[in-house]
Protein backbone atom coordinates (compact mmCIF):
# COMPACT_ATOMS: atom_id res chain seq x y z
CA UNK A 1 0.00 0.00 0.00
CA UNK A 2 1.30 3.53 -1.00
CA UNK A 3 0.55 6.60 0.69
CA UNK A 4 0.21 10.37 -1.31
CA UNK A 5 0.97 13.33 1.32
CA UNK A 6 -0.55 17.14 0.32
CA UNK A 7 1.90 19.24 1.75
CA UNK A 8 -0.38 22.11 3.73
CA UNK A 9 0.57 25.80 2.93
CA UNK A 10 -0.45 29.21 4.64
CA UNK A 11 -3.46 29.25 2.34
CA UNK A 12 -5.26 26.48 4.38
CA UNK A 13 -5.00 28.78 7.65
CA UNK A 14 -7.13 31.91 8.33
CA UNK A 15 -5.76 34.73 7.31
CA UNK A 16 -4.21 36.52 10.19
CA UNK A 17 -3.14 40.06 10.38
CA UNK A 18 0.53 40.81 9.77
CA UNK A 19 0.22 44.21 11.85
CA UNK A 20 -1.16 45.24 15.17
CA UNK A 21 -2.48 48.07 13.32
CA UNK A 22 -4.82 45.71 11.13
CA UNK A 23 -5.69 43.79 14.61
CA UNK A 24 -9.67 44.74 15.40
CA UNK A 25 -10.31 44.21 18.77
CA UNK A 26 -14.13 43.53 19.84
CA UNK A 27 -14.34 46.05 22.45
CA UNK A 28 -18.21 46.59 22.93
CA UNK A 29 -17.86 42.21 23.34
CA UNK A 30 -20.80 42.13 20.77
CA UNK A 31 -18.91 39.26 19.06
CA UNK A 32 -18.08 41.61 16.11
CA UNK A 33 -22.15 42.51 15.47
CA UNK A 34 -22.55 38.69 14.79
CA UNK A 35 -25.07 36.93 16.65
CA UNK A 36 -24.39 33.39 17.63
CA UNK A 37 -28.61 32.06 18.62
CA UNK A 38 -27.92 28.18 18.55
CA UNK A 39 -25.15 27.44 21.16
CA UNK A 40 -26.10 23.90 22.18
CA UNK A 41 -30.17 22.61 23.19
CA UNK A 42 -32.54 25.39 23.59
CA UNK A 43 -30.38 28.01 21.55
CA UNK A 44 -28.83 31.18 22.74
CA UNK A 45 -29.14 35.17 22.02
CA UNK A 46 -25.97 36.31 22.59
CA UNK A 47 -27.39 40.02 21.50
CA UNK A 48 -31.00 39.29 23.45
CA UNK A 49 -28.41 39.06 26.85
CA UNK A 50 -26.28 41.38 25.98
CA UNK A 51 -29.17 44.05 25.59
CA UNK A 52 -30.62 42.43 29.20
CA UNK A 53 -26.96 43.76 31.18
CA UNK A 54 -26.80 46.74 29.48
CA UNK A 55 -30.25 47.96 30.53
CA UNK A 56 -29.61 46.49 34.40
CA UNK A 57 -26.44 48.53 34.20
CA UNK A 58 -28.01 51.50 32.75
CA UNK A 59 -31.08 51.10 35.64
CA UNK A 60 -28.72 51.44 38.55
CA UNK A 61 -26.35 53.87 36.95
CA UNK A 62 -29.67 56.07 37.11
CA UNK A 63 -29.82 55.60 40.78
CA UNK A 64 -32.64 52.66 39.93
CA UNK A 65 -32.58 49.16 42.19
CA UNK A 66 -34.07 46.12 41.25
CA UNK A 67 -36.77 46.27 43.98
CA UNK A 68 -38.86 43.32 44.38
CA UNK A 69 -42.45 44.10 45.80
CA UNK A 70 -45.73 43.28 45.65
CA UNK A 71 -46.30 46.17 43.47
CA UNK A 72 -44.05 45.38 40.98
CA UNK A 73 -44.54 41.45 41.29
CA UNK A 74 -48.40 41.37 41.10
CA UNK A 75 -49.75 38.33 41.16
CA UNK A 76 -46.31 36.09 41.80
CA UNK A 77 -45.85 37.63 45.44
CA UNK A 78 -48.04 35.25 47.66
CA UNK A 79 -46.18 32.40 45.60
CA UNK A 80 -42.81 33.71 46.63
CA UNK A 81 -42.94 35.25 50.01
CA UNK A 82 -45.01 31.62 51.13
CA UNK A 83 -42.29 29.58 50.08
CA UNK A 84 -41.05 27.64 53.36
CA UNK A 85 -37.68 26.87 52.28
CA UNK A 86 -36.70 30.77 52.65
CA UNK A 87 -38.14 33.19 55.50
CA UNK A 88 -38.92 35.21 53.03
CA UNK A 89 -37.63 33.81 49.59
CA UNK A 90 -34.07 35.07 48.88
CA UNK A 91 -34.27 38.19 45.93
CA UNK A 92 -31.90 35.03 43.49
CA UNK A 93 -34.63 32.79 44.09
CA UNK A 94 -37.34 35.79 43.13
CA UNK A 95 -35.05 36.94 40.65
CA UNK A 96 -35.16 33.38 38.93
CA UNK A 97 -38.82 32.79 39.11
CA UNK A 98 -39.92 36.23 37.60
CA UNK A 99 -37.34 35.29 34.53
CA UNK A 100 -34.70 37.51 35.73
CA UNK A 101 -30.46 37.10 35.57
CA UNK A 102 -28.63 35.89 38.11
CA UNK A 103 -26.92 39.72 38.29
CA UNK A 104 -28.18 40.58 41.85
CA UNK A 105 -25.46 43.60 43.19
CA UNK A 106 -24.89 42.49 46.83
CA UNK A 107 -24.85 46.20 47.76
CA UNK A 108 -28.87 46.53 47.22
CA UNK A 109 -29.28 43.60 49.64
CA UNK A 110 -27.06 45.11 52.18
CA UNK A 111 -28.88 48.36 51.52
CA UNK A 112 -32.73 46.53 51.90
CA UNK A 113 -31.64 44.57 54.87
CA UNK A 114 -30.45 47.95 56.61
CA UNK A 115 -33.78 49.68 55.93
CA UNK A 116 -35.80 47.05 57.03
CA UNK A 117 -37.30 48.12 59.88
CA UNK A 118 -39.64 45.47 60.71
CA UNK A 119 -37.76 42.57 63.45
CA UNK A 120 -35.33 39.68 62.69
CA UNK A 121 -33.09 37.36 64.03
CA UNK A 122 -31.16 34.78 62.21
CA UNK A 123 -28.84 32.62 63.83
CA UNK A 124 -26.95 29.53 63.44
CA UNK A 125 -23.84 30.07 65.90
CA UNK A 126 -23.77 29.48 69.46
CA UNK A 127 -21.20 30.61 70.96
CA UNK A 128 -20.00 32.26 73.46
CA UNK A 129 -21.11 30.16 76.23
CA UNK A 130 -24.62 31.96 77.13
CA UNK A 131 -24.89 34.20 74.32
CA UNK A 132 -28.92 34.16 75.08
CA UNK A 133 -31.00 34.23 78.19
CA UNK A 134 -31.00 30.36 79.47
CA UNK A 135 -32.62 29.09 82.49
CA UNK A 136 -32.98 25.49 83.94
CA UNK A 137 -34.88 23.37 86.87
CA UNK A 138 -33.43 20.50 88.78
CA UNK A 139 -31.17 18.57 86.47
CA UNK A 140 -31.67 20.42 83.43
CA UNK A 141 -28.54 22.12 81.90
CA UNK A 142 -27.87 24.34 78.70
CA UNK A 143 -24.61 23.31 76.60
CA UNK A 144 -23.46 25.67 73.87
CA UNK A 145 -21.32 24.80 70.70
CA UNK A 146 -20.46 26.54 67.63
CA UNK A 147 -22.89 24.91 65.45
CA UNK A 148 -25.75 24.26 67.97
CA UNK A 149 -27.32 24.85 71.48
CA UNK A 150 -28.17 21.59 73.50
CA UNK A 151 -31.09 21.07 75.59
CA UNK A 152 -30.76 18.62 78.24
CA UNK A 153 -33.46 17.69 81.56
CA UNK A 154 -31.17 15.04 82.82
CA UNK A 155 -32.29 12.08 84.64
CA UNK A 156 -34.26 13.82 87.54
CA UNK A 157 -38.26 13.87 86.51
CA UNK A 158 -40.00 17.27 86.51
CA UNK A 159 -36.51 18.57 85.27
CA UNK A 160 -36.50 21.30 82.04
CA UNK A 161 -34.00 23.33 80.29
CA UNK A 162 -34.96 26.63 78.42
CA UNK A 163 -33.37 29.67 76.22
CA UNK A 164 -35.08 32.65 74.64
CA UNK A 165 -33.98 35.60 72.56
CA UNK A 166 -35.99 38.45 72.66
CA UNK A 167 -35.61 41.53 69.55
CA UNK A 168 -37.26 45.03 68.88
CA UNK A 169 -36.64 45.82 65.68
CA UNK A 170 -34.57 49.26 63.93
CA UNK A 171 -38.22 50.85 64.49
CA UNK A 172 -39.20 49.05 67.41
CA UNK A 173 -42.25 47.96 66.44
CA UNK A 174 -42.73 44.19 67.05
CA UNK A 175 -46.44 43.26 66.91
CA UNK A 176 -48.47 39.87 66.13
CA UNK A 177 -50.62 41.90 63.30
CA UNK A 178 -47.81 41.73 60.80
CA UNK A 179 -47.08 38.83 59.32
CA UNK A 180 -44.05 36.49 60.50
CA UNK A 181 -42.41 34.08 59.32
CA UNK A 182 -40.44 31.50 62.05
CA UNK A 183 -38.24 28.55 61.20
CA UNK A 184 -36.00 26.29 63.13
CA UNK A 185 -33.52 23.13 62.47
CA UNK A 186 -33.55 21.06 65.52
CA UNK A 187 -33.03 17.37 66.03
CA UNK A 188 -34.94 15.76 68.51
CA UNK A 189 -33.80 12.74 70.24
CA UNK A 190 -36.69 11.32 72.21
CA UNK A 191 -40.53 10.49 71.93
CA UNK A 192 -41.96 9.77 74.98
CA UNK A 193 -42.77 11.51 78.18
CA UNK A 194 -41.53 14.70 77.21
CA UNK A 195 -43.01 18.41 76.96
CA UNK A 196 -40.77 20.50 73.84
CA UNK A 197 -41.95 23.98 73.03
CA UNK A 198 -40.14 25.67 70.15
CA UNK A 199 -42.21 28.92 69.43
CA UNK A 200 -41.69 32.69 68.32
CA UNK A 201 -43.56 34.02 71.26
CA UNK A 202 -43.77 32.79 74.96
CA UNK A 203 -44.45 28.93 76.69
CA UNK A 204 -44.57 27.62 79.66
CA UNK A 205 -41.57 25.63 81.15
CA UNK A 206 -43.20 22.97 82.39
CA UNK A 207 -46.37 21.73 81.18
CA UNK A 208 -47.76 20.26 78.04
CA UNK A 209 -50.37 23.20 77.31
CA UNK A 210 -49.51 26.61 76.16
CA UNK A 211 -51.57 30.09 75.98
CA UNK A 212 -48.88 32.29 75.94
CA UNK A 213 -49.32 34.41 73.14
CA UNK A 214 -47.17 32.40 70.17
CA UNK A 215 -46.44 30.65 67.21
CA UNK A 216 -44.48 27.69 66.57
CA UNK A 217 -43.89 24.07 67.32
CA UNK A 218 -44.04 21.40 70.41
CA UNK A 219 -43.62 17.99 70.80
CA UNK A 220 -45.48 15.79 73.42
CA UNK A 221 -44.42 12.62 74.25
CA UNK A 222 -44.07 11.32 70.31
CA UNK A 223 -46.88 13.97 68.87
CA UNK A 224 -45.74 17.28 67.11
CA UNK A 225 -48.07 19.81 66.90
CA UNK A 226 -48.26 23.23 65.13
CA UNK A 227 -49.08 25.66 68.06
CA UNK A 228 -50.20 29.11 68.42
CA UNK A 229 -52.15 30.75 71.45
CA UNK A 230 -53.59 34.44 71.75
CA UNK A 231 -53.11 34.81 75.41
CA UNK A 232 -55.74 32.85 76.83
CA UNK A 233 -56.61 29.47 74.13
CA UNK A 234 -54.73 27.59 72.66
CA UNK A 235 -55.29 26.29 69.00
CA UNK A 236 -53.14 23.22 67.93
CA UNK A 237 -52.78 20.61 64.90
CA UNK A 238 -51.27 17.52 64.77
CA UNK A 239 -48.34 17.28 62.05
CA UNK A 240 -46.76 13.99 62.63
CA UNK A 241 -45.90 11.18 65.44
CA UNK A 242 -41.80 11.13 66.00
CA UNK A 243 -40.57 7.54 65.08
CA UNK A 244 -37.62 8.18 67.28
CA UNK A 245 -34.52 10.57 67.02
CA UNK A 246 -35.10 12.43 64.20
CA UNK A 247 -33.53 16.00 62.25
CA UNK A 248 -36.62 18.23 61.66
CA UNK A 249 -36.69 21.39 59.76
CA UNK A 250 -39.93 23.43 61.08
CA UNK A 251 -41.10 26.76 59.63
CA UNK A 252 -44.50 28.38 60.21
CA UNK A 253 -45.93 32.04 58.45
CA UNK A 254 -48.43 33.97 60.67
CA UNK A 255 -50.62 35.81 58.49
CA UNK A 256 -53.15 38.01 60.00
CA UNK A 257 -54.63 39.03 56.86
CA UNK A 258 -55.82 36.04 56.01
CA UNK A 259 -55.83 35.27 59.10
CA UNK A 260 -54.05 31.73 59.48
CA UNK A 261 -51.08 30.38 60.74
CA UNK A 262 -49.12 27.83 58.22
CA UNK A 263 -47.04 25.05 59.26
CA UNK A 264 -44.58 23.48 57.37
CA UNK A 265 -42.15 19.88 58.08
CA UNK A 266 -39.26 19.53 55.85
CA UNK A 267 -40.74 21.73 53.25
CA UNK A 268 -43.91 19.79 53.25
CA UNK A 269 -47.20 21.75 53.69
CA UNK A 270 -49.36 20.53 56.91
CA UNK A 271 -51.82 22.97 56.97
CA UNK A 272 -52.75 26.15 58.77
CA UNK A 273 -54.79 26.93 61.90
CA UNK A 274 -57.10 30.18 61.97
CA UNK A 275 -58.22 30.52 65.07
CA UNK A 276 -56.68 31.69 68.66
CA UNK A 277 -54.12 33.47 66.47
CA UNK A 278 -52.10 36.19 68.55
CA UNK A 279 -52.80 39.36 68.12
CA UNK A 280 -51.13 43.32 69.30
CA UNK A 281 -47.44 43.14 70.87
CA UNK A 282 -47.73 40.97 73.86
CA UNK A 283 -44.80 38.48 74.13
CA UNK A 284 -44.28 39.92 70.08
CA UNK A 285 -40.52 40.83 70.95
CA UNK A 286 -39.97 37.25 71.41
CA UNK A 287 -38.02 35.35 68.38
CA UNK A 288 -36.98 32.26 69.91
CA UNK A 289 -38.32 30.49 72.76
CA UNK A 290 -37.78 27.07 73.46
CA UNK A 291 -38.18 24.43 76.15
CA UNK A 292 -37.33 20.60 77.23
CA UNK A 293 -39.47 19.26 80.24
CA UNK A 294 -39.13 15.96 81.15
CA UNK A 295 -42.03 13.39 82.82
CA UNK A 296 -39.75 10.65 83.48
CA UNK A 297 -36.50 10.05 85.17
CA UNK A 298 -34.57 9.77 81.84
CA UNK A 299 -32.32 12.88 80.00
CA UNK A 300 -34.69 14.19 77.41
CA UNK A 301 -32.48 16.10 74.95
CA UNK A 302 -33.01 19.07 72.11
CA UNK A 303 -30.44 20.02 69.92
CA UNK A 304 -31.28 23.92 67.77
CA UNK A 305 -28.94 23.95 65.01
CA UNK A 306 -30.66 27.35 63.23
CA UNK A 307 -33.37 29.53 63.29
CA UNK A 308 -34.80 32.09 61.50
CA UNK A 309 -37.14 34.29 62.22
CA UNK A 310 -38.41 37.36 60.37
CA UNK A 311 -41.69 40.52 60.55
CA UNK A 312 -42.76 42.46 58.07
CA UNK A 313 -42.82 46.16 59.01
Amino acid sequence: MSYIYYPITHRDYPKIPTKLSLLEVDTDKDWGGKNIINLGAGGHDVNARLNLLLAHAARHEEGGADALTPANIGANWNKLVNKPSTFPPSAHESNHELGGLDEIPSNDILLRLQKHLGVFWFNNHWLPIDMLRSGQSGSGSVAWYSSYVALSTGTTSDSYAYVDKSAYGLSGAYSWDKKRWFGVYVRIFRNTAQNIHIVSGASSNDRSTNLNPHIGFKVINDALYGTVADGTTESTLLLETIPAAVYRRLECVLDPAIPECRFYVDGVDKGAITTNLPAGTSMADLMLKAVIHNTEAVNKILYIYEVRTLQEE
